[in-house]
């Protein structure tokens, strides 16, 4: 039987276009056009909806509870930033100095109130991220206020990892101090490209000169774990940038590296730029493929372990443990505006408005914004994410640890190998360099598949609701 045939018979109740969206397309450049589009941001299905009047009481019911054991982290939302940068579409304040303070003030009110509940401090917190907007806009000050409330708030492991996302533009020695002298140990920087035109065409304020002396100045420190993010696609990035990027990145005093697809957010001012013919569009997915294939092989060639898909380190000071747990369904205590967070597979989103989350971190509430109940197989859910992160999947795991069928993700797996995407191996599946390009594509169909009604056939229909 042919693919096309096959795939008929094995999934004959959907549609061309949700077949497509589902298994992809047969082409012989596999890394390039095995799907049409990267279908979502982050591969997930949602539970349901709370109605927000029921907000609160679900919030206390579940502070008052133990929760499930297990390792949790903590994420806190910085929500300023001195410029936005085109590709963003997380951009929420400028930075302003009086209301920077007043803002530290309510989030150490929040950690503090987190120390009066017994989930909040019922087992240790194994990572802080410390994420934006831009958390090095903060004072020295500021920065020394918020890094003392939560050692003294948050229940941290011995070994905590902590976070501090950071950009190089005005992030400065007294900064940095204030950072290293309160428990940072891992300073996240968003470099995206050390090419001069190109970090300028979206955003960046600094040269690649600039970036790289700051890079060395921190490294000749030896005191925390330095990461550096890189993206491809970007616009005037072409191959041989991009090549030089990666060699640039090896001779930067860094410990570990995040290489990230461009994305052009519907709400950004990349592509608004884009459509208005004031800048080029930056690599094809065909381009961005080949960008892909050149990173992972230059990370390989260079002896970089790699920590996930798109994460590396250099050497065993990076652990990238925020990322890992969270992927794996880890709990996050959320504390900011804007700040995301999951309780045992409860998502909770807390208020963007600025003025609305002080307003209510005055009045003692847990600044809410939506909240969601878990979905009912939000751990295997995070299995399959986790699993899938690293580059495989084992099904026989899947099915003695859930007891959930496969067949119809097997069914899936054989047409993506026979289209060059995943390889059989002993225990299940292993992505190939295309599929691991496709990734967060074949995640989210994976996960859409194990989604089933009560009947115990495929839910499609719900199973598209992914964020």
């Amino acid at each position: 039987m042919g693919n096309n045939a096959c795939e008929k018979s094995l999934f004959k109740d959907l549609s061309e276009d949700d077949l497509i969206q589902l298994i992809g397309v047969e082409t012989e450049d596999v890394i390039g056009g095995a799907f049409p589009r990267k279908r979502v941001v982050h591969p997930g299905i949602k539970g349901k909806m709370i109605p927000m009047p029921e907000y609160a009481t679900r919030w206390a019911d579940t502070m008052r509870s133990l929760g499930e054991p297990g390792k949790r982290t903590a994420y806190i939302h910085i929500p300023f930033c001195q410029s936005r940068c085109l590709y963003c579409g997380f951009f929420q304040n400028f930075s302003e100095s009086e209301m920077e303070s007043r803002y530290v003030d309510r989030l150490i009110a929040e950690l503090a109130s987190n120390a009066r509940t017994r989930y909040g401090i019922a087992y240790p917190l194994h990572a802080v991220y410390f994420g934006g907007g831009t958390p090095s806009v903060l004072s020295a000050r500021n920065i020394q206020r918020l890094l003392r409330a939560v050692r003294k708030y948050l229940p941290l492991a011995n070994d905590c990892e902590i976070t501090f996302e950071a950009r190089i533009h005005n992030f400065d020695d007294e900064k940095i101090n204030a950072c290293l002298e309160n428990g940072v140990n891992r300073f996240s920087f968003g470099v995206q490209s050390f090419d001069t035109e190109v970090r300028r065409s979206v955003g960046r304020l600094d040269d690649g000169e600039t970036v790289l002396r700051r890079l060395d100045e921190l490294h000749a420190r030896d005191q925390a774990a330095m990461v550096v993010d890189l993206i491809y696609g970007l616009p005037f990035q072409s191959m041989d940038v991009w090549r030089k990027d990666l060699q640039t990145l090896l001779n930067a005093g860094i410990d570990g590296v995040d290489l990230y697809k461009l994305n052009v957010y519907d709400n950004s001012l990349l592509k608004k730029a884009i459509e208005e013919k004031i800048l080029p569009a930056g690599s094809d997915l065909p381009g961005q493929g080949k960008m892909f294939a050149e990173g992972k092989g230059f990370m390989e060639s260079n002896h970089f372990r790699r920590l996930s898909i798109c994460h590396w380190g250099r050497n065993g000071r990076e652990r990238n443990l925020y990322n890992s747990l969270n992927k794996g369904g880890a709990t996050v205590l959320p504390f900011g505006a804007g700040a995301g967070g999951n309780l045992d597979g409860l998502v909770v989103s807390l208020e963007r408005d600025m003025q609305r989350y002080l307003q209510r971190v005055d009045n003692h509430e847990k600044p809410i914004q939506f909240m969601m109940s878990p979905h009912r197989d939000f751990r295997l859910h995070a299995f399959v994410v986790g699993q899938i992160e690293s580059g495989y999947l084992n099904t026989q795991q899947l099915t003695r640890q859930f007891g959930v069928q496969t067949d119809s993700v097997d069914a899936a797996f054989d047409i993506w190998c026979q289209r060059g995407l995943a390889n059989r191996i002993m225990h299940g599946f292993q992505l190939s360099l295309a599929g691991q390009f496709w990734y967060v594509n074949i995640t989210q169909s994976v996960l859409e598949l194990l989604a089933t009604d009560e009947g115990g056939k495929t839910n499609l229909d719900q199973s598209l609701m992914a964020y």
